[in-house]
């Protein structure tokens, strides 16, 4: 096999100062402050570009940067008998990036034929937005992932109830094609605290929606590369937060689901 080469390799190192020199050039004596500088409403300056130099500064950084990589953690199908931490593929990250396109599931073939058509396209992950969560279950789950290698994509739920119900067909259709479930990552995004914000009530209290969260937390160990729960700070920014009120907010949100679960004694790891 040919050795893969990354792309970025086949181009001489570029020095910050030359790609100040090239943005002036190109200003012809513009303000660079004026017209690349970009001024958020909470007053921070954002560079048009930045360089790893612009880290060295933050002593804080690698206290919590290698947990917040953008892309997935990677499993090994060797790691049976090992901790539930190394089960769920948390000791291996990498910095991956997933080319994912949402498809509204109304008609299960139909969103089955044009997922098969992007996965062609170069997407690798899909995100299911399920209109009617009655509809789901085995037939049709089976006609939305048919030729679909679910060992080798990343595959997202979103459906306004039924996360168990899609956790178990997940499960059952990786038994049935005989796909290994710590081959198969994605999420089945639950967030009630999110869907209290957006309506104003939940069709439960929301007590018991942080017992069925945790219920829901216990059942993923059967894929152990699949995430629970989704904490979405767009709530907050449709709403008019700024990017700082958001960031409080949505970590707060986090801070409340990590605590709820703790208290039913689920390792947040």
């Amino acid at each position: 096999m040919a050795k893969q080469e990354k792309l970025f390799d086949q181009f001489p190192p570029v020095s910050t100062k030359e790609w100040m020199d090239k943005i002036m050039s190109d200003l012809k004596g513009g303000d660079f402050y004026q017209k690349m500088v970009w001024k958020t409403k909470e007053g921070f300056d954002v560079m048009p570009f930045y360089r790893k130099e612009d880290l060295e500064s933050l002593n804080h950084i690698d206290a919590f940067l290698p947990f917040y990589l953008r892309g997935n953690v990677t499993t090994n199908s060797s790691d049976r008998g090992v901790d539930e931490t190394k089960k769920r593929g948390l000791h291996k990250i990498n910095n991956k990036w997933l080319i994912r396109q949402n498809i509204t599931v109304a008609d299960y073939s139909a969103a089955n034929t044009k997922a098969s058509s992007i996965l062609q396209n170069g997407v690798d992950s899909l995100g299911f937005i399920i209109e009617d969560p009655d509809s789901i279950n085995m037939q049709n789950f089976e006609i939305l992932l048919n030729g679909i290698d679910i060992g080798s994509i990343e595959i997202n739920f979103l459906s306004n109830g039924k996360a168990k119900e899609i956790l178990e067909l997940v499960v059952q259709i990786c038994k049935k094609t005989g796909i290994d479930p710590l081959q198969v990552s994605g999420t089945i995004e639950a967030d009630p605290i999110g869907r209290l914000i957006l309506s104003g009530r939940l069709c439960i209290p929301l007590e018991s929606g942080f017992d069925y969260l945790a219920s829901l937390s216990g059942s993923s160990l059967a894929l152990p590369g699949f995430r629970i729960l989704q904490v979405n700070g767009i709530h907050f920014t449709n709403a008019g937060a700024d990017c700082v009120k958001e960031l409080a907010y949505t970590m707060s949100m986090a801070c409340e689901y990590i605590y709820q679960l703790a208290v039913r004694k689920i390792n947040p790891a």
